[in-house]
């Protein structure tokens, strides 16, 4: 780019040079012509000085005086006056001859500086146009490069974006079925020793899938293409999860736990989600760095500018951050120590995405910290009001939520068609498996179905295509809802799911509370389930 400019700046100067050479050779013509005229005037002007010096000599000398007018003139008199006449057209016959020598001898000389001057601006006119030609051809080869580099770029970022789904489905599909495995190994009785081995390999599993989602948000987060989903949140309940996952952490590191939500949290429209995502960043990094003491977690709700605004302070006792280090510390890939990265490991990747996400959610992060001490992070995000969710509400009462939910699990893997139906059956749903799309569309036109889970990828009819010909479909089997499970779940994938028709999506590995989540979502506008 340095490259197209310097030579378009040669270029413009050389154009520059040339048109000023073509203005002063234009310019010669006038001023050869103005010298032109300037001597043919002079000349004029000799030759009327010349003709009167003449005519007056001849009148005085032949009247002796100053002329008069008589009516009749004696012969004498005529003889003069005709010989003052016979006089001045000899003067202005001599002044004739003599202005015809200086003009043409004036034009001779002229010439050479008009042919000059015609020449220069020729020459000059030449040199433009090829330079004017060589520079749009220039540039027109210049946007023939941009435009391949930038075709190249294009398909490069559509190369990653595959290699980073291929990625996502290869890790996910494995993990899951161990996830989905020791799930349901953990609700099993078993020893103290193999449920303590549960949950170790349920932590591993946690931090793998953490560790994908973070990579794809980084990806979504460059693209431009991270979104919200807000719905109406049970904050309290957000919190008691926060607490409960690291209560057990904090124990096992020797060092307290506090929460301390104020009573005037309750429901607020926001992405669940995406809120327990940064509090998990935030409150996981206290924890992590922090040996001794404890860490707080402090909830409460406070009148915004826009509106009201859920505020989050968590505290530790921890190391603290270094002055030095806490202007980088939002940065991707950044760490506040880069020997952190071996002793207490980590990305260096939740805290940029925290923020990125509170700004999202018309928020932000701050922090203070000091070396020794210990450091509080504050989460700002938007909580507008909302009501309780009624079919949520419901389903916490209920043992078994999804009681009289016949639901068909369309998935060409065993393994998830076994944890899926095992992890639904155990909430009260009635489950039927399918391998393929084509088995799928046969058993919902001969049975009845309030809501079918489907893979995507899937060979011969994948599950786009089987969504597709269920909605060509007529009657019931038309508006059964749809929840995607896969592990593709980029932005333009999942926004080709609904287009496709489906009607949601939940990522592998399956989180059994997000599924039940999504499928109650749909239960308060589709479905009916009996409770």
């Amino acid at each position: 780019m340095a490259d197209l400019k310097q030579n378009a700046g040669t270029e413009i100067n050389a154009l520059s040079a040339l048109f000023a050479i073509a203005l002063i050779a234009l310019l010669m013509i006038p001023f050869a012509l103005v010298r032109a005229a300037a001597g043919e005037d002079v000349i004029a002007r000799a030759s009327v000085a010349s003709v009167l010096e003449g005519g007056i000599s001849g009148a005085i000398s032949a009247l002796g005086g100053a002329p008069r007018v008589q009516p009749d003139r004696p012969a004498g008199e005529r003889r003069a006056s005709t010989a003052v006449m016979g006089q001045a057209e000899g003067g202005l016959a001599a002044a004739t001859v003599k202005s015809q020598g200086p003009r043409a001898e004036l034009l001779r000389r002229s010439w050479p500086y008009i042919l000059a001057a015609l020449t220069l601006t020729l020459v000059s006119l030449l040199v433009i146009y090829r330079s004017a030609r060589r520079a749009v051809l220039g540039l027109v080869k210049s946007q023939s490069e941009l435009r391949r580099a930038l075709e190249a770029a294009e398909h490069a970022n559509n190369a990653k974006s595959d290699f980073l789904a291929s990625m996502s489905h290869e890790i996910r599909t494995p993990l899951n079925g161990v996830m989905g495995v020791l799930h349901l190994l953990r609700d099993d009785p078993n020893s103290n020793d193999g449920g303590l081995l549960l949950e170790k390999a349920l932590e591993s599993g946690e931090v793998v899938t953490a560790l994908i989602n973070d990579v794809l948000d980084l990806s979504k987060i460059e693209a431009g293409r991270m979104s919200l989903d807000p719905t109406p949140t049970d904050l309290k309940s957000v919190f008691d999860s926060v607490a409960v996952f690291f209560t057990a952490q904090c124990r096992q590191k020797g060092i307290v736990f506090e929460l301390d939500v104020a009573a005037g949290v309750g429901w607020a429209m926001l992405d669940a989600l995406r809120l327990r995502q940064c509090l998990f960043n935030l409150v996981g990094n206290a924890v992590k760095f922090t040996a001794d003491g404890g860490v707080k977690v402090a909830a409460e709700l406070r009148e915004g500018r826009n509106g009201p605004m859920l505020l989050v302070s968590i505290s530790d006792t921890g190391i603290g951050i270094a002055e030095t280090a806490q202007a980088a510390l939002f940065e991707r890939f950044k760490q506040a120590d880069g020997s952190t990265s071996r002793t207490y490991g980590g990305t260096g990747l939740g805290l940029a995405i925290t923020r990125h996400l509170a700004e999202l959610m018309d928020g932000g992060v701050r922090f203070v910290s000091a070396p020794g001490t210990g450091s509080t992070f504050r989460l700002e995000v938007a909580a507008p009001p909302a009501s309780p969710d009624r079919a949520a509400a419901e389903a916490d009462a209920a043992g078994m939520p999804l009681i009289g939910l016949r639901v068909l699990v369309v998935d060409d893997n065993a393994t998830n068609r076994l944890i899926v139906s095992t992890l639904l059956g155990r909430l009260g749903a009635e489950v039927v498996t399918a391998e393929g799309g084509a088995i799928a569309i046969e058993l919902a036109q001969v049975s009845v179905f309030d809501l079918i889970l489907m893979d995507i990828q899937m060979p011969q009819m994948d599950g786009l295509e089987t969504t597709r010909r269920l909605r060509a479909s007529s009657g019931p089997v038309a508006r059964i809802p749809i929840i995607a499970l896969t592990a593709n779940v980029l932005h333009d994938q999942v926004r080709s799911y609904r287009a496709a028709g489906m009607d949601g999506v939940v990522s592998k590995p399956i989180s059994p509370a997000l599924l039940l989540a999504e499928i109650l979502r749909l239960s308060g506008e589709e479905m009916k389930i009996a409770v």
